[in-house]
């Protein structure tokens, strides 16, 4: 087992499993180590793997949006959701893929 901050932390929030008193310091960590530029990363490891970083998966976005508007968290999760959204659509513009 891996000593690494993974968006699956969020989890406790979006379910409201978690104590009051750790929503912020989940918020500051997922900050400080998980926000980027396209939204959050699914782990800080940079492995190659494709579920590490600097991957994401559109779900945990969600589950950090809803989890951290259920605790007050809400710049943070506008953050991440506007983050992810602009992402999808630059890279949507860019390769200009229909359906």
């Amino acid at each position: 087992m891996r000593n690494q901050l993974t968006a699956a932390t969020l989890f406790p929030l979006y379910v409201n499993a978690a104590a009051k008193d750790r929503a912020s310091k989940v918020a500051a960590a997922t900050q400080a180590h998980l926000l980027q530029p396209g939204g959050l990363s699914t782990t800080s490891v940079k492995s190659g793997q494709q579920w590490d970083a600097p991957n994401g998966w559109a779900p945990l976005q969600w589950v950090a949006t809803e989890g951290l508007q259920n605790y007050g968290q809400d710049n943070v999760a506008m953050d991440v959701t506007w983050r992810f959204l602009t992402n999808v659509q630059h890279t949507y513009d860019r390769e200009q893929k229909a359906g």
